[in-house]
């Protein structure tokens, strides 16, 4: 709908426990738990002229709650975001990427009681690295629907186009027939 936001949230909410003390005559503490939405979050706000241009405002985040949590039992959180602005004519597809993470990782294994002995634990120890790259690419293709003939033409060919990816295992089960 034209000047209206759209918002895709793909991830979790991750609840953050706040104390308030208020220090006045009444020495009284307060807590409450706000819920911060994590994961890959899109927003668009579409804006149509009449001659089928569609100027998009669009706002990506990714965020991550870390395992670690801080003296109040929080997790840190870890924001990657990008907000722009497009034009497209209704019915092209703009590809929108550069949220980019690496994580570098080290973990090591031991055996019990050797992997601890000065001089000899690196024989009966392992470190492993790990190495992880992700990107968010994210491609949009408006398309301006003018009439309910048009809305279903889009709906129809959406569907067929998810019929495609759908993996294997989503589809219709085959019938079953009994041994006789």
């Amino acid at each position: 709908m034209n000047n209206q936001n759209a918002q895709i949230q793909v991830g979790d909410n991750i609840p953050i426990n706040q104390t308030t003390i208020n220090l006045d005559n009444t020495s009284v503490t307060t807590s409450s738990v706000q819920y911060v939405q994590t994961g890959v979050i899109l927003d668009v706000v579409p804006r149509i002229n009449p001659g089928g241009l569609v100027y998009m405002d669009i706002q990506q985040q990714v965020s991550d709650a870390s395992k670690l949590l801080d003296s109040n039992g929080n997790p840190s959180i870890s924001t990657r975001a990008v907000s722009t602005q497009v034009a497209v004519q209704s019915g092209q597809t703009v590809l929108l990427g550069g949220l980019i993470k690496q994580n570098e990782a080290d973990s090591q294994r031991r055996v019990p009681w050797l992997g601890r002995v000065p001089g000899l634990g690196w024989l009966f120890s392992d470190i492993q690295r790990s190495h992880a790259r992700t990107e968010l690419i994210v491609l949009i293709t408006p398309k301006v629907v003018s009439d309910a003939g048009t809305a279903r033409q889009v709906t129809d060919e959406y569907r067929q186009q998810l019929q495609l990816i759908r993996p294997d295992t989503l589809a219709k089960p085959s019938a079953v027939k009994n041994g006789s």
